[in-house]
């Protein structure tokens, strides 16, 4: 469904939807095994112009938002927990 959207977006001029994406189990302060992760992910995200682990364009970002700087009218927030 995201990458629906995603493509309806490109497709479109007008932008009606940014999504954001964090994987809250992944540390964003600089822990050792985070990083190496981030760095791959980071590698084929710029390769394949799409996310490895979700398939959208929109890159994944490690750690958890940021609430005091999101500055949107609406925000939706999905939990998903993980597939491992």
């Amino acid at each position: 469904m995201l990458s629906n959207l995603e493509d309806d977006q490109d497709e479109n001029a007008e932008r009606f939807l940014d999504i954001h994406l964090y994987m809250t189990a992944m540390s964003a302060t600089g822990d050792v095994k985070s990083f190496g992760l981030q760095m791959a992910l980071d590698a084929v995200h710029e390769r394949e112009q799409r996310d490895a682990l979700t398939g959208l364009k929109t890159k994944l970002k490690p750690g958890k938002p940021d609430w005091n700087k999101v500055r949107t009218k609406r925000v939706i927030c999905f939990p998903i927990s993980s597939p491992f």
